[in-house]
C-alpha cells in the first residue's frame, strides 16, 4: 500500500509493512505504516513519523501519542544530515514494540458507546473537532450499519475513514486523524478509570 499527496506546498509519501500487522482482539487486523513530510516552500520540515493501517479497509491511523516522529533539522549545508539519518533509523528498533502498544490502545476501544457516551466523547474529547467534520463522522458511524457495530472502535474507525479516504486530503486531514485518534485512546483510559474507581 502506498499514497501520495501534494498541495503544490507540501509533500506526504505513505508505506505500509506488509509484514508488520497485529491482531486486535475484535478480529481485526492493524499493520504498521511510515509517513515520510517534506515541503517546497519550507512550511514543513522533512520528517518521518510511523502510523497504522487498519487493513480490512485500509484507514490510516496518525497517532502521536503512541509512535515516534523524528523531524530533520539540518540546513541547506546538509552538515551533521548522516548524524540525523541515523538518529531517525533508532526508531526503526523500536516499531514492533510501538506496533503492540497501539494495538493495546485499539483493544481498549472495545467498549459499547450509547448517546450518553457519544455525548462525552463530543464535549470532553473532541471539542475541538470542526462541527462538519463530526457531522460526517456521525453520518458515516451511523448509516454504514452493516459495517460498524455500537463501540469506541467503530467509532474511531468511521472517523478515521473520513478522514483518511477524503478525495482531496488536506494537511488538516492528517491532524484531525491523529487528534480524533489518540483523543479517542484517551477516552478509553478516561472509562478505565471511572471503572476502576467505581
Amino acid at each position: 500500500v502506498n499514497r501520495e499527496w501534494c498541495d503544490g506546498k507540501r509533500y506526504v509519501y505513505t508505506l505500509m509493512a506488509k509484514d508488520k500487522t497485529v491482531k486486535l482482539d475484535v478480529g481485526d487486523t492493524v499493520g504498521l505504516g511510515l509517513n515520510a513530510w517534506n515541503s517546497y516552500d519550507g512550511s514543513v520540515a522533512f520528517n518521518i513519523r510511523f502510523l497504522a493501517f487498519r487493513l480490512e479497509c485500509l484507514n490510516g491511523m496518525v497517532s502521536n501519542d503512541v509512535f515516534h516522529s523524528f523531524k530533520f533539522k539540518h540546513d541547506k549545508s546538509s552538515e551533521g544530515y548522516d548524524k540525523e539519518i541515523a538518529q531517525a533509523g533508532t526508531m526503526f528498533d523500536r516499531a514492533d514494540t510501538k506496533m503492540l502498544d497501539f494495538a493495546e490502545q485499539c483493544n481498549n476501544l472495545l467498549r459499547s458507546v450509547n448517546t450518553e457516551h457519544l455525548r462525552t466523547i463530543r464535549s470532553q474529547m473532541l471539542p475541538n473537532l470542526p462541527t462538519a467534520i463530526f457531522g460526517k463522522i456521525m453520518d458515516e458511524f451511523l448509516m454504514n450499519g452493516n459495517q460498524y457495530d455500537n463501540t469506541a472502535w467503530d467509532f474511531t474507525n468511521a472517523a478515521t475513514r473520513v478522514l483518511w479516504h477524503n478525495e482531496k486530503p488536506t494537511v488538516t486531514d492528517y491532524k484531525h486523524n491523529q487528534y480524533v485518534v489518540d483523543q479517542m485512546f484517551n477516552y478509553a483510559k478516561l472509562c478505565s478509570g471511572q471503572t476502576a474507581n467505581a
